[in-house]
């Protein structure tokens, strides 16, 4: 193998050298040298080798804890973070709960939505916000809601 500024390998050369890198198959223990030729002289000199570093791996977030079921939502009721109560809208039960950071959700199904034109059945619904709900629009109801100061949820209307 020659290295210069024009470099030239041959492909059972560069196998050998990943064989014997470590972490590409080969012995740790090994440690392989590369013979650079020049006109004046050869001398053997270490690969230059570049390490990569690992991928790390996605953070997955704490789940949250189990929502405390508080039964049926009732007109001035109110929420804290990690509490859930139920209404039933155009016949789907709706579960309105309240995470741990404020995020108000409604969730239910199966929900038929009109989309381009078309008329589509969704299994599951899950919609979050932050802000007041003023009509349940996703489920076609009156169903509303609005934000506290300290992140929880007041109901004002139920369907």
């Amino acid at each position: 193998m020659k290295v210069n500024p024009q470099v030239t390998l041959t492909l059972s050369t560069l196998l050998l050298i990943l064989l014997l890198l470590p972490g590409c198959g080969g012995d740790e223990s090994v440690n392989p040298l590369v013979t650079e030729t020049s006109a004046d002289n050869e001398k053997e000199v270490p690969p230059t080798v570049q390490e990569r570093s690992p991928i790390p791996e996605p953070e997955v977030p704490e789940p949250e804890p189990p929502l405390i079921d508080r039964g049926p939502c009732a007109v001035g009721m109110t929420l804290k973070p990690g509490e859930k109560c139920t209404y039933v809208a155009n016949g789907v039960e709706v579960v309105f709960s309240v995470k741990q950071n404020g995020t108000a959700c409604r969730e239910g199904g199966p929900v038929f939505q009109e989309v381009l034109g078309v008329e589509v059945r969704i299994e599951n619904l899950n919609i979050c916000r932050d802000n007041d709900i003023e009509r349940d629009e996703s489920f076609n109801s009156n169903f509303s809601a609005s934000k506290n100061p300290d992140g929880s949820w007041t109901i004002e209307k139920v369907p």
